[in-house]
């Protein structure tokens, strides 16, 4: 017998069987009272060796960190310093500098590519339904803007966005003053813009304005088949347009959707447009 097939056998042994054998014959029994209780140990973890390799549980790998999924890809940026959950699928988001953009198409020869834009309607509401949407609205100043690419789906564009704004007064919303709130625009100046920017447009570092955007969730995504991107992986809020929804003062004066709030039509300044806010949401 082989001694693999020896300890096998031995592993297999019952503790019946064991105790069974440390019962020495009736006439030994005097003469050997301490070995048996030796041998019974001695038969005991010789068997527990040989059975060990096959109790020994398997080594499960450990798990990811909550919220990692290898599939997605998304830019190394603040947004993931910031521990955001990752909700896109299937797309890829980075960072990008559009005066790189600008210079590689140009010498490209294909120039038209980077300078795009879309063009989208807009149905007809009041101040009072504007309002009632469910949107932040606060006064703020931008401090840093970041460019970024995604795949196109559906109607978004492949270029939009993110202003970081410090709040310094809160109309609406679960916002605090002296936070930042980064707010997706739909727009890369002068690389990407809609019909429906506005003065989305014109934001830039320095920019004071009232802003209206919607609050982004893990529900705020656009999709197309099994591609989706998620306005809460990069930002805090986000503008779907422009034109309706804020109110920005620039160095030629006061830029806002005049013809839609006709009350204030005639407003020079944000505090004008921040006193008839507090007016229609009180």
């Amino acid at each position: 017998m082989k001694k693999e097939d020896f300890f096998r056998a031995i592993g297999e042994v019952d503790d019946a069987q064991v105790l069974e054998a440390n019962q020495p014959p009736a006439k030994h029994r005097r003469r050997l009272p301490r070995l048996a209780p030796l041998a019974a140990c001695l038969l005991l973890l010789i068997g527990a060796a040989a059975a060990w390799p096959r109790l020994r549980p398997a080594v499960q790998p450990p798990l990811p960190p909550s919220g990692e999924n290898q599939s997605n890809t998304a830019p190394d940026t603040a947004a993931q310093e910031d521990s955001k959950p990752l909700y896109s699928r299937g797309v890829t988001i980075a960072p990008f500098d559009p005066e790189t953009a600008r210079s590689d198409s140009t010498q490209k020869g294909t120039a038209e590519d980077v300078a795009s834009s879309a063009s989208m309607d807009l149905a007809w509401l009041t101040p009072e339904e504007l309002l009632a949407r469910d949107t932040y609205i606060f006064r703020g100043t931008v401090e840093s803007m970041t460019y970024y690419t995604v795949d196109e789906i559906g109607s978004l564009g492949g270029w939009f966005t993110v202003a970081e704004v410090r709040i310094s007064e809160v109309l609406q919303g679960d916002l605090t003053v002296g936070d930042t709130c980064q707010v997706l625009l739909p727009v890369v100046r002068g690389c990407f813009s809609t019909s429906i920017a506005g003065a989305l447009e014109d934001i830039e570092v320095g920019s004071e304005a009232i802003f209206m955007p919607r609050p982004a969730t893990p529900e705020t995504v656009v999709s197309e088949a099994d591609r989706s991107f998620c306005y809460a992986d990069v930002a805090d809020a986000y503008f779907s347009e422009g034109i309706r929804f804020i109110f920005l003062q620039t160095e030629d004066g006061l830029r806002f959707e005049r013809n839609v709030y006709e009350d204030i039509q005639d407003a020079q300044t944000l505090d004008e447009v921040a006193a008839y806010l507090r007016g229609m949401l009180d």
